[in-house]
């Protein structure tokens, strides 16, 4: 979103296609547009819908005539203070987005697109409460250096996470906070250091803004939405309602991993039983969502930690959202107790399963995918020969080697991908927790 300048380049590089479905790119221009396309789609008959300002956005006044522009090729249409649609058939394979470049008169484009994705990338794990955190590598209070936020202040673990982030070329960052009432934390102070808070949150919103960063709202629930079902709603309902005019890049987590049963484990959920209850909370939710009139992207995940059905793609609930503004989302590890084959060979062939799983589902529902958890932490109840490191941080060189395949293969399909950990809790001698050790040579690719 936003305004450009005159003769400025500028690109859409995240629109997530199906291959052989048709897209409709809308670009907002007030002059003569000239665009050079980098990437061979073909503009299908009807291709170039030119409107009025007034008009319906579905109501063809102008088409232009079907042919291929192929790569470097120009072609000028004029739209005075209108909207520029083109339709394309995105071809098979089709791995790279849509580059435009602006060569006349070009004051304003504001990107109002069927099928565009942000392709968000980034990193997890980062609680709210690190806006009042402080520390320096061995975890004592440091008094330097200065916030670039909030004068007069010390810049807080959050605010120089973000600063990495943006170094490195990110362009996310998901906030965690686990929920209220339910989370099994006690009242020390420590333990409520992870739960929610107002002015936290108010002061994460201010530093993403700041740094220009998508905010992942990570509820990071498991149980609450079956177990406490009209909690989970209202808590969901006065946040939204109170803190959703206040950013445009908020992407909602209704709930990390939703598991279809009770916190003591009673009242289980298998199947497509647990599929079925799932898809009724995420309706549920997204129903109260656009009907206060919210429009920011969100997360909808496949039942948690499996499930008796064989094929993962039935894992995941069929939901309507009327913005069709939805990622599906599962999080993924290559733990050393649930692998037979504790190899690198194994690790990335299993990414690549994983890989095919992702373009099925996609397939299946319409939707874009975002892994909101992908991390290389070997596992909780047993430790690998490989081993590294201690804490959430750690990691092993094998579950290394399944991260980075995978990463090589979202990206090659031009989606996004969250890491884990961020966060000053998660390494006892850094605030960063992975990002300067396994994950430093992980980068956004542009």
């Amino acid at each position: 979103m936003g305004s450009i300048s005159e003769c400025t380049a500028f690109s859409v590089p995240s629109i997530f296609f199906h291959p052989g479905e048709h897209y409709t790119l809308a670009i907002n221009v007030n002059s003569t547009l000239t665009f050079v396309q980098k990437t061979d789609l073909e503009i299908v008959p009807g291709g170039i819908l030119i409107l009025d300002d007034d008009s319906d956005p579905f109501e063809i006044l102008e088409t232009g005539e079907p042919r291929v522009i192929m790569d470097n090729e120009s072609m000028t249409v004029n739209s005075p203070g209108g909207y520029l649609y083109i339709t394309f058939l995105a071809p098979n394979p089709c791995k790279r987005g849509v580059i435009f470049e602006g060569n006349l008169s070009l004051t304003k484009s504001e990107y109002k697109e069927l099928g565009y994705v942000p392709t968000l990338r980034g990193w997890g794990g980062v609680r709210l409460c690190e806006v009042d955190n402080y520390y320096d590598d061995n975890l004592d209070e440091r008094k330097q250096p200065e916030s670039h936020v909030f004068p007069g202040e010390v810049a807080s673990d959050a605010e120089l996470t973000m600063q990495l982030l943006v170094d490195h070329g990110y362009n996310t960052i998901r906030a965690y906070f686990e929920p209220p009432n339910h989370s099994g934390r006690g009242d020390e102070d420590w333990e409520r250091r992870w739960l929610w808070n107002d002015t936290w949150f108010r002061k994460f919103v201010t530093l993403a803004k700041f740094y220009d960063l998508w905010m992942i709202v990570d509820y990071h629930g498991y149980y609450e939405p079956y177990e406490w079902e009209d909690d989970w709603i209202e808590f969901w309902s006065e946040l939204i309602s109170t803190y959703g005019s206040e950013y445009t890049k908020f992407v909602w987590q209704p709930c990390n991993e939703p598991v279809m049963q009770n916190r003591d484990g009673s009242h289980e959920l298998h199947g497509q039983d647990a599929v079925d209850a799932l898809q009724r909370l995420y309706q549920r939710w997204i129903n109260m969502c656009r009907q206060l009139g919210d429009t920011h992207w969100l997360i909808v995940s496949a039942t948690a930690w499996g499930n008796s059905l064989l094929d993962p793609v039935d894992w995941f609930p069929t939901v309507n959202d009327p913005l069709n503004r939805t990622f599906l989302d599962y999080h993924f590890y290559y733990f050393y107790e649930w692998e037979s084959d504790w190899t690198v060979d194994a690790a990335r062939e299993k990414a690549d399963w994983w890989t095919s799983v992702i373009q099925r589902v996609s397939l299946k529902h319409h939707k874009p995918f975002l892994t909101t958890e992908l991390g290389a932490f070997y596992g909780i109840w047993s430790t690998p020969p490989d081993a590294v490191g201690d804490y959430a941080a750690a990691y092993s060189n094998i579950s290394l080697a399944f991260v980075d395949r995978l990463i090589s293969n979202l990206n090659e399909e031009n989606l996004g991908w969250i890491l884990l950990p961020a966060g000053d809790w998660s390494s006892p001698n850094t605030i960063f927790g992975a990002m300067l050790s396994w994950g430093a040579d992980f980068r956004p690719r542009k």
